[in-house]
């Protein structure tokens, strides 16, 4: 089993935004809704190559495929991203249960034209409205001041430089490279390069090693599907079954053998032939037979 996640921090007029799966983060701020966050969802990534389009992927019945989840591995790759805060910012965390079946302009709508305490509760409505056939969760954030912080507070320095993590391009677990961590907004530039004077030595770009227990399943598993397909071989190799029969035939095999037998229809001699035949051996009896009296002698 596996689960999805999204978690907002704020701190130093500063939003973390994390997330996990197709659970998203957004921002309405002056009449306008942001998605912050990118899904790891299959349909997403198609997206994202260029095989799918926005509205093919909001109505495709395989949307719910995510390649990322919490609880199905030791390890989890999670985005990272941030955002200055301003006053009026209302963040909205929710389950695809939500964004699913509430289109962003209604969701906006709600929003703006019901009291804020009301809204969460509006949300889940009109989810359940449109089906409600998932989960649906709903959290929002009203920003109503800033803090009075320094522009060189160490703290929020330190948590950027651990935020701006360096474009390697590796891909994570599951085949899905790191998303941009770090985003320019309109009251100034919060970006990687903005960060990276505070970056410790440690953050060289080099990639993290895998622990070596994950080493270690990876060798038993890759072991053991080639143990399986050799199985599957042998199989196929001892009953002589196709594709590996295609492989394997023989080439010199023994043609069978064919025997034809002749059957000789032995010759008939004509009627007419065979009785001249018989009568040129014919003799006739012309003589008249005698008898001879013989006398006993004592």
């Amino acid at each position: 089993m596996g689960t999805t996640g999204v978690a907002l921090v704020l701190y130093r007029n500063v939003a973390f935004i994390a997330n996990v799966g197709d659970s998203r983060a957004y921002l309405i701020r002056k009449g306008e809704i942001r998605q912050l966050t990118v899904d790891h969802s299959f349909v997403e990534e198609q997206v994202r190559a260029g095989f799918m389009t926005r509205e093919q992927a909001r109505t495709s019945y395989i949307k719910n495929i995510i390649t990322r989840a919490i609880g199905q591995q030791d390890d989890i790759q999670v985005d990272i991203f941030v955002e200055r805060v301003q006053v009026g910012d209302i963040f909205l965390l929710c389950s695809d249960g939500l964004h699913g079946f509430v289109e962003e302009e209604d969701i906006l709508a709600a929003v703006q034209n019901t009291p804020f305490e009301g809204t969460a509760q509006l949300l889940v409505d009109l989810a359940n409205e449109a089906g409600g056939p998932d989960n649906i969760t709903a959290l929002l954030v009203h920003v109503e001041g800033l803090d009075d912080i320094a522009a060189d507070d160490p703290i929020l320095a330190s948590l950027l430089a651990q935020t701006a993590r360096p474009k390697t391009g590796r891909t994570g677990p599951t085949g899905t490279a790191p998303m941009a961590v770090m985003r320019d907004d309109a009251t100034g530039p919060l970006s990687a390069d903005a960060a990276a004077p505070a970056a410790s030595a440690s953050q060289s770009g080099a990639p993290p090693q895998r622990p070596q227990r994950e080493r270690s399943l990876t060798l038993w598993g890759g072991l053991g599907a080639l143990t399986v397909l050799l199985v599957i071989f042998g199989v196929l190799y001892f009953y002589n079954l196709p594709p590996v029969s295609f492989l394997f035939a023989s080439a010199t095999a023994t043609p069978v053998a064919t025997t034809t037998t002749v059957t000789q229809i032995p010759t008939t001699t004509p009627l007419a032939t065979a009785t001249a035949a018989f009568s040129a051996t014919v003799v006739p009896l012309t003589t008249t037979p005698t008898l001879t009296s013989i006398t006993p002698t004592p």
